[in-house]
């Protein structure tokens, strides 16, 4: 039988921290459950393509820090909410992880710590997005990318 193909699962761990400055429980909530489906998104739409068949890479967050807290953008907008950040915030994302080949055993693991403080210094005007956690989705990828994408996927299985 074909072996199935290569995925990715992502969780929260039980007492992970979500860093948003805002006040209100609810928002952090739901910014917390927005945060999760992007990031797995994305590493489920890079998983085929970098890990070997039967590969499950799985995530487990410890502290995500959104630099700055999500406010409501009003309802005269097409947008539910937007994000308010100061110069010193950092975007950032600390998770372990492993991979697992197709008989379920450990391959590679680990812990991570990214950091991404200079998209504040950005130009605003790159800013303005419409995808969700743009930022936490590019530092997720660039990491998954240089540790799994490389030319020759046979030294991963």
């Amino acid at each position: 039988a074909a072996a199935a193909p290569a995925d990715a699962k992502l969780a929260f761990k039980k007492d992970a921290q979500f860093i948003e400055e805002s006040t209100d429980r609810l928002i952090r909530k739901e910014s917390a459950k927005r945060l999760k489906s992007a990031l797995e998104d994305e590493l489920k739409s890079a998983a085929p393509r970098c890990l070997n068949e039967g590969q499950l890479l799985e995530l487990a967050l410890s502290e995500v820090n959104s630099a700055g807290w999500m406010a409501s953008a009003g309802a005269n907008t097409t947008r539910s909410d937007v994000r308010v950040v100061k110069n010193s915030w950092v975007i950032a994302l600390t998770f372990d992880f492993r991979l697992l080949d197709a008989d379920k055993k450990v391959v590679d693991r680990g812990s991570v710590n990214l950091r991404d403080s200079g998209f504040v210094g950005s130009d605003p005007a790159d800013r303005i997005v419409t995808e969700s956690y743009p930022k936490e989705r590019a530092l997720l990828t660039e990491w998954f990318k240089a540790r799994y994408c490389a030319a020759d996927k046979s030294k991963s299985s």
